[in-house]
């Protein structure tokens, strides 16, 4: 039995007193996730308005090509956010990308930085599409460290040496980010769409396989 469309259930856990800056949509056949990456500044605009943006084109694209491979459905998104409000490379807000489609007989799946997807197969195999370029990125440095070990303690988010510390940790990532060797995400070059990781494979037969 196939399933033509998704039933999708969400949740979330605010980590502040901060709006969230995450965002899903839904169309027919297709599911997006967008993670908008938090700024430690109030500066505008930010990742959920990113999130936002990138998304509403995101399902626009799948709509009018429903076949399109998924990360030329990306990269038209991002072309079409970079053109249209003036984005810069290196000074613009980002989000992580996770895409799930059917199409007839196949499921595909699209990753770009660290929002994953998790698949329980047919056979009762977990798969995961998982892009972990930017965890590679900062492993072992002192800042991360100590930045999981406030978070594990409860004593992250709003105190300011957390702050200090996230702070530090983006300026490390910016001078890796869109560049080969380090870690890819939706900014304002579309380059990054053809650096995200796909898959594709049959389609589940439960709707909460995905």
């Amino acid at each position: 039995m196939i399933h033509t469309s998704f039933s999708v259930a969400t949740g979330e856990l605010p980590g502040g007193d901060r709006p969230s800056e995450d965002r899903i949509f839904q169309t027919p056949g297709a599911v997006v996730v967008l993670d908008g990456v938090s700024t430690v500044s109030d500066d505008e605009p930010r990742g959920g308005w990113y999130a936002e943006t990138l998304g509403g084109h995101l399902i626009a694209g799948l709509a009018d090509d429903p076949g399109a491979d998924l990360r030329y459905v990306l990269e038209r998104a991002i072309s079409a956010v970079v053109s249209g409000h003036g984005l810069i490379p290196g000074f613009s807000p980002a989000a992580t990308v996770a895409m799930v489609r059917q199409r007839g007989e196949q499921v595909d799946a699209l990753v770009l930085a660290d929002s994953p997807v998790i698949v329980f197969t047919v056979h009762n195999g977990i798969d995961a599409v998982r892009d972990n370029r930017l965890a590679k990125l900062v492993a072992g440095r002192p800042e991360c460290e100590e930045y999981k070990s406030r978070l594990r303690a409860g004593r992250g988010f709003t105190a300011p040496e957390h702050r200090a510390l996230l702070q530090k940790l983006r300026d490390h990532q910016l001078r890796h980010l869109n560049v080969p060797g380090g870690y890819w995400v939706a900014e304002a070059d579309p380059e990054a769409a053809h650096q995200a990781l796909v898959c594709s494979c049959p389609p589940p037969t439960s709707p909460r396989s995905w």
